[in-house]
Order: C-alpha cells, then structure tokens, then sequence
C-alpha cells in the first residue's frame, strides 16, 4: 500500500503554479482515505490550491485541526458539508464546535490518543502555552509525525508519539515554532531530537529561518524540502 502527504498550505513556496500564503495544511492520502490536517487561513487560497492538487472538497473523508489558531483552521469552510468529519482539541472554544455541529458536522472532541484511520493516529491533545494535537502515520519506514506549529515543543511531540506507538520516527514535517528561538534553543531541540532517533526532518511555516538552516545543517541529506504543493510518499503502510 502507497501514502503520499502533499503541502496543501503554507508560507514556504514551493511548487510555483501554488499559492503560497502564511499558515499550514497537509494533504494526506492512504490508499481511500483522504485527511486534511489543518486548513490554511483563506479559504479562496486553500480551495486555490486544492484545484492544483485534483482534489474537490467533497473528496475529503475528514480534517483533523491541530490547535485554535486562525491561520490552521481559517480555511475550513471550502470542505464543510454535512456528515464531514472534524477532529479538533477539546480545547477549542465552545462557540466553534457549535457552529460546526449546527451545520451538519460530526464533531469529535480529541483529549487522549487515539486512531482516527487503520495506519492514522493523533497524539491526543497534547498541553503548553497553546494546547495542540499532532498527526502520525505508522509506515513501514517508521512514524511520519505532522505538526501543526508545536507550541507544546517539538520534542516534546515527538516523545509522546513513540510512546504511544513504540516505533523509531522516520519523519517530522510542519511548523516547528522557533523563529524567536536562540541558537542555543535551537541546538538543544536538534539534540534532542538525535536521540530520539528522527531520520529524516521537513520544517516549514513557523520554523524560522535561522531554525531551518540549522536543522538543514544537522540532518544534510536527510533535510527535506516541503513547500507548498510539494508531496512526499511512502511506498508501504503497515496495518496494525
């Protein structure tokens, strides 16, 4: 079985006949299962760069939000319909998870881990100065784990998805929030994640540059490039 994670958002050009614009969404595709993790912040932008990609919004099976900001969630009304699928932290406001409900949604409040798919997982809501949810995928290579903008840090991320799944980390990809961070933060966080034992590693939107350089640094050949309208495959997903 293929999977393929194609930038569907973000602020990091890529593919030129893509709009690039600040905020975050990937498309995840795993055999008949098609996820949206996060949406980007204009809906004329995501539905834009849906079109590049072949997808109608009705196409999508669900949308997992990873935390309550605009520039994740902004583009959610190009794949409304009644009986979608959105899983989103059970922190988000009252008010949003109304407003969705009202329009036919299937709401799913996430705290703890779970599986959403046969091969998807998220980390549950994971707590910081902003509470937020990630997305892994369980490969044949190792875990693929997307990030929304680690706010709760990204180590700390990917510490609570080997946990729960107890496999070696092939790739991080997303917004890793450090382009406030010193060098020294940013050395501590490559180390860290060394030991953890990340393979490969695809920082975008919030990184920073000076982040992206240094991870680019650290991992060489392993750095990957992932802007917008860009993808990555796995040849195979493991069924569990």
């Amino acid at each position: 079985m293929a999977a393929e994670i194609t930038v569907a958002y973000n602020n990091i050009p890529g593919v030129p006949s893509f709009t690039a614009d600040w905020g975050l969404s990937f498309l995840v595709r795993d055999e008949d299962d098609v996820i949206l993790f996060d949406t980007g912040g204009d809906p004329a932008i995501l539905r834009k760069n849906l079109q590049r990609l072949g997808i109608k919004p009705g196409e999508i099976d669900l949308v997992v939000l990873s935390h309550y900001h605009r520039d994740h969630y902004g583009g959610l009304e190009v794949v409304l319909r009644p009986g979608l699928t959105v899983f989103l932290p059970q922190s988000f406001p009252s008010w949003f998870k109304d407003s969705l409900k009202t329009r036919g949604v299937r709401v799913i409040e996430v705290k703890d881990p779970r599986r959403i798919r046969e091969r998807v997982w998220t980390t549950g809501e994971i707590s910081g100065i902003i509470p937020e949810q990630s997305l892994i995928l369980s490969t044949s290579r190792g875990l693929v784990i997307l990030t929304g903008c680690s706010h709760p840090g990204v180590a700390k991320i990917c510490r609570r998805a080997r946990e729960i799944m107890r496999k070696n980390i092939y790739l991080v990809a997303g917004g890793f929030h450090l382009s406030g961070a010193s060098r020294k933060e940013i050395q501590e966080i490559i180390e860290e994640l060394k030991t953890l034992g990340v393979r490969k590693i695809a920082p975008n939107h919030c990184t920073g540059l000076n982040a992206t350089r240094m991870f680019h640094e650290a991992w060489g050949k392993n750095f990957i490039q992932l802007g917008v309208g860009e993808s990555v495959s796995f040849q195979s997903i493991e069924t569990e």
